[in-house]
């Protein structure tokens, strides 16, 4: 804004967005009993994939409008501020995960007192894109992680638990050009 009348400058930014998702999630629940202890067996497995495409442009010059009256921009047809395909937006981002578990839930005490262990190994892998479609940077990453988890149940109406299960996420990625500031401390 450029007064209290609501007098503006403004610029016109045209985003064209998509994104695709995939997921899928499978698994098998077995029963099986050795002596006094019942066993829940459970191999799963779970994938994701997401892809986003995009591209943009934006008006230049500004155009002056009003915030009480505004003032509709054209399309730019001409633009200093303009990347991708507007018409068929390429790639900007790739994330797929995937990971396979098995774990084992032991029942004891007529399965008051159930006690899972296990084990889940899970994948990411991110890839980002210039607007041109070209990649950018990459993340990948695998980690293999416990699975473990008591519940008691003192009555039927009531269970008392604490589990444990962990996810992996993609971290950061820096780019080349990004700040670096080194420090030494030396012990006296």
């Amino acid at each position: 804004m450029t007064n209290l009348d609501g007098d503006a400058t403004a610029r016109r930014l045209t985003v064209p967005f998509e994104s695709n998702t995939l997921s899928s999630t499978v698994g098998l629940l077995g029963d099986i009993t050795t002596g006094d202890v019942t066993h829940q067996l459970n191999p799963a497995y779970s994938g994701f994939v997401n892809k986003t495409y995009s591209a943009y442009t934006m008006s230049d010059p500004t155009y002056d409008t009003n915030i009480y009256d505004p003032v509709d921009s054209a399309y730019p047809t001409a633009s200093a501020s303009a990347d991708g395909d507007m018409d068929n937006p390429n790639i900007r981002s790739k994330t797929d995960t995937k990971g396979i578990s098995f774990a084992d839930t032991l029942g004891f005490l007529d399965d008051r007192l159930l006690m899972t262990a296990g084990v889940r190994y899970q994948e990411i892998n991110v890839s980002n894109y210039k607007y041109d479609g070209s990649l950018d940077t990459t993340y990948d990453d695998s980690a293999t992680s416990p699975i473990y988890g008591i519940v008691y149940k003192p009555s039927d109406t009531i269970s008392l638990y604490a589990n444990h299960i962990e996810a992996l996420q993609k971290g950061d990625n820096v780019s080349a050009a990004a700040p670096i500031t080194i420090r030494t401390l030396a012990l006296a």
